[in-house]
């Protein structure tokens, strides 16, 4: 169950779907244009690596690289296990936005990649996945980086924060979050 087909698949799937994008309600999205500025990027200090390790009940998470086509964002979650034991996967990681002084911001994760954009390539159905030890499998996080004016702060996080369930530790990962006044995101089953 390697998760390398994820990434190349999710990152196909953004890059094609990117052109017809419309919210639930029917409004255009306005999204950035080359002529808007780009925020710089954030780059967590030296001294705040990111949570490594094998951490309870035996996983680790990483992230992909941030792919990134017409204002929509795709990086793929992976969850390795590193323990002795199969360790089972069901539904969504638990997904919290961090600034720089690892605040969480006021993020609105929504479950389903579909919330924010239909991708085909993409399941939004969770399975029970089994993990053995040494696999890994992987979950998408899609959001929209757009720059609508009166449609709220302009968003940029430094770090998210992951559970792979409910009740199970925290894993606190660099990522630079353009969210700009979207404020959610939208994250996949584990798969």
């Amino acid at each position: 169950m390697r998760t390398r087909w994820l990434v190349p698949v999710l990152l196909t799937g953004v890059l094609l779907a990117g052109c017809d994008v419309s919210p639930e309600d029917g409004r255009p999205l306005v999204l950035g244009s080359p002529a808007m500025p780009v925020p710089a990027a954030v780059t967590p200090p030296p001294s705040e690596a990111a949570d490594t390790g094998c951490l309870d009940p035996g996983v680790e998470l990483s992230l992909s690289e941030v792919d990134g086509a017409m204002g929509l964002r795709a990086v793929g979650i992976q969850l390795r296990n590193c323990g002795t034991k199969p360790y089972v996967a069901y539904g969504y990681p638990l997904v919290d936005v961090l600034d720089a002084d690892h605040r969480k911001l006021d993020v609105q994760v929504l479950v389903g990649t579909d919330n924010i954009q239909q991708v085909d390539t993409l399941k939004d159905t969770p399975v029970r996945v089994e993990v053995a030890p040494g696999e890994q499998i992987g979950a998408a996080l899609l959001w929209r980086s757009t720059n609508a004016p009166g449609e709220g702060d302009f968003m940029l996080g430094a770090y998210l924060s992951v559970a792979p369930a409910e009740g199970q530790p925290r894993h606190t990962l660099p990522l630079n979050v353009d969210l700009g006044t979207t404020g959610k995101m939208g994250v996949g089953p584990w798969e």
